[in-house]
């Protein structure tokens, strides 16, 4: 809703991009290679869902696409987004963008 993207914009979403109880399937020798980073090429942008104890802050894979989201020398686009969001409540978040987001150029 932030960004105002369209219904066909992909996102990075790790949790549908794999069978996530057969991940070391999915795991190549290099990391480069795996599912997770030819998925990521694919993408506008990658958003990490925060819950209340951060565990995916705590899981090699998901610091794995953070740093490829931020770092330019990853070949991601320089137009690449990362943004990170957590629930407020049942019906509410909130969340850090990487660069204004629409909703934010439109209310000022």
């Amino acid at each position: 809703v932030d960004r105002k993207l369209r219904d066909s914009t992909s996102y990075w979403v790790c949790a549908y991009a794999n069978n996530q109880h057969y991940v070391q399937d999915e795991i190549a020798h290099d990391p480069g290679q795996s599912s997770f980073r030819r998925a990521m090429a694919g993408a506008v942008g990658t958003v990490s869902v925060i819950d209340q104890g951060s565990m995916c802050l705590t899981r090699v894979w998901c610091a794995y696409e953070i740093w490829v989201s931020l770092d330019p020398t990853q070949g991601a686009s320089s137009n690449y987004k990362y943004d990170l969001y957590t629930a407020l409540d049942d019906t509410r978040a909130v969340g850090f963008t990487d660069g204004l987001a629409e909703v934010d150029m439109e209310k000022g």
